[in-house]
């Protein structure tokens, strides 16, 4: 669980104690005796049972949304095949400078009538599937394989996941 979420939730819970603590305060009066029950929390002064719910008591649920709520860091991306559907495999973009390399590959991919990715290759690769080659400081390196690929392209006008 996110750490300010998890603060945020212990605040607002705390706060709702707080509340809860309050409002049995003063239903005797500011007096210190028992008279209403106990005051370590077992039963209320009220007379109702101690497990009956009230408003102030309820517990926020682990997944509330609150006002600062930010999505996760490590929320899951779905797969769509062997790549993720936000156009990256293990982590790293699919898209930009390329460079195609025998040894020593970031990837290793196949060509495939029935790919994982359509490829187009160009300058200003800035969407998915799209790739510019180049022979120095790529943004991730490719070998073309026949067998034991880590996901399979097919060169197309019309880039991205199938």
């Amino acid at each position: 669980m996110n750490l300010g979420r998890l603060l945020a939730s212990s605040v607002l819970a705390a706060t709702l104690g707080l509340a809860a603590c309050s409002s049995d305060d003063s239903t005797d009066g500011g007096s210190n005796s028992d008279a209403g029950g106990d005051r370590d929390g077992s039963a209320p002064a009220d007379g109702a049972p101690a497990d009956a719910a009230r408003p102030a008591d309820a517990a926020v649920p682990a997944d509330a949304a609150l006002p600062d709520a930010q999505p996760s860091p490590d929320a899951a991306v779905a797969d769509c095949g062997r790549i993720k559907c936000d156009c990256t495999f293990n982590g790293m973009p699919l898209f930009g400078q390329v460079q195609y390399v025998t040894d020593f590959p970031d990837f290793q991919v196949s060509e495939s009538a029935f790919p994982d990715l359509r490829v187009r290759e160009g300058s200003f690769a800035d969407s998915c599937g799209e790739w510019e080659i180049v022979t120095s400081f790529p943004d991730f390196t490719v070998e073309i394989v026949t067998s034991f690929e880590d996901f399979s392209i097919e060169y197309s006008d019309f880039p991205g996941i199938p």
